[in-house]
């Protein structure tokens, strides 16, 4: 027979897994792009979109859940994740593109 304290245990470590998981994979990639986005629209009120482009990117790649950064050649800026997720930030004004 199977204790209850031992039942209790797993338990806690799956939903301590489960927490990790929904943090790792969903949450702190879409925080880190908010963030990201952020940042972006902060900076390019300074230095220009340009300028701010270059300063976001160089911020993501400091990021430690971030993979791989870049600007395509529209000037959005891409973030592939170390979770798989992948997210675009449109450094171009609504109804611009």
């Amino acid at each position: 027979m199977v204790s209850k304290t031992f039942i209790i245990i797993i338990v806690i470590i799956i939903l301590a897994f489960l927490i990790f998981t929904y943090l790792f994979i969903y949450y702190l990639p879409m925080r880190t792009g908010s963030l990201a986005s952020q940042k972006f629209e902060e900076w390019q009120k300074v230095y220009g979109r340009v300028k701010a482009r270059q300063m976001t990117v160089d911020w993501l790649k400091k990021q430690l859940i971030v993979k791989d950064v870049g600007v395509s050649e529209d000037g959005t800026i891409w973030i592939e994740f170390r979770s798989g997720i992948e997210v675009n930030i449109s450094t171009y004004p609504l109804g611009t593109l």
